[in-house]
């Protein structure tokens, strides 16, 4: 069976969009109560309140497609403090007397993933979260609904113009071949799926095992598909052992999770992670260490 057939997205087999509205609701209901307010704490504007642990992850420094810069590695060139509400407009910047070793490790105008976890920090995470949970197979998966290629219930059509350039000897009927090759691949609609309604972020529903994190965004579009993972914005298996959340306006992710796997995070089981209290703010301000 295709993945159109079985109605997942193209590239992305393991995933369904959840299109039913009561679906929605039992499946991130909870979500949508626990989490009120986003200009708040961590706990009650990302992650739901009343976990034993929390844990930031810093989103990576991409320099090139192998090599990914933790936050660790660049405090330690500018003698700052890598604690659990920096921010790295601070972080960057040499702390007042310290002479950096050297030149920086990174280029000036290089910044954390934005809005995602970068592809190593997800690989090195999804084992560590499949060991903590009873359902690593049946997990829930949200992507912000403010992406264009997602459509709009209210949009009646796309277009996508493609030029086919030929040198002359080409029939009409050879040409239109071509330009039906070059075409991209169609996407899934999700445009009239339920969303689910947090505060000043909606998102889509998919629902898939732990593993197909990196298959999110993937192969959706009207009419055409994404080739790129997009988020995801919040996952959690449906035990709800723990929840993730990246914001797409932040740098850093931010779990609610067990003391257990904050335990094993924080020992070096995954990406770099940083405890961080239910309570702590993650604002540009809230960074009073690194002055």
């Amino acid at each position: 069976m295709s993945s159109h057939a079985s109605g997942t997205a193209p590239g992305a087999p393991d995933l369904l969009p959840v299109r039913e509205r009561a679906e929605c609701r039992r499946l991130g209901g909870w979500l949508r109560a626990a989490v009120t307010d986003f200009g708040g704490p961590v706990a009650g504007s990302l992650v739901p309140p009343g976990y034993e642990a929390y844990v930031r992850l810093p989103h990576s420094v991409l320099l090139d497609e192998d090599r990914e810069l933790t936050w660790g590695a660049v405090a330690a060139w500018t003698g700052r403090t890598l604690h659990a509400t920096a921010q790295w407009e601070r972080l960057s910047r040499p702390a007042p007397g310290h002479v950096p070793e050297g030149p920086a490790p990174w280029d000036e105008d290089d910044e954390p993933c934005g809005g995602q976890l970068a592809d190593g920090q997800l690989d090195a995470l999804v084992p560590v979260l499949a060991a903590h949970t009873g359902t690593p197979d049946a997990c829930v998966f949200t992507v912000w609904d403010g992406f264009g290629f997602l459509g709009d219930a209210r949009e009646n059509s796309s277009s996508c113009v493609v030029s086919v350039i030929g040198d002359g000897t080409e029939t009409e009927e050879e040409l239109r071949a071509a330009r039906a090759a070059a075409m991209p691949p169609p996407g899934l609609d999700v445009s009239k799926a339920p969303r689910l309604e947090l505060p000043h972020r909606d998102h889509v529903l998919f629902t898939g095992p732990v593993g197909a994190v990196r298959q999110v965004g993937v192969g959706l579009g009207r009419p055409y598909a994404n080739e790129f993972r997009e988020g995801p914005h919040l996952w959690w298996p449906t035990d709800r052992a723990w929840v993730v959340a990246t914001d797409i306006d932040l740098d850093s992710t931010y779990m609610a999770c067990s003391a257990a796997l904050a335990e094993a995070l924080l020992s070096g089981a995954g990406p770099e992670a940083v405890a961080v209290s239910p309570d702590d703010r993650f604002d540009e301000a809230s960074d009073t260490v690194n002055v």
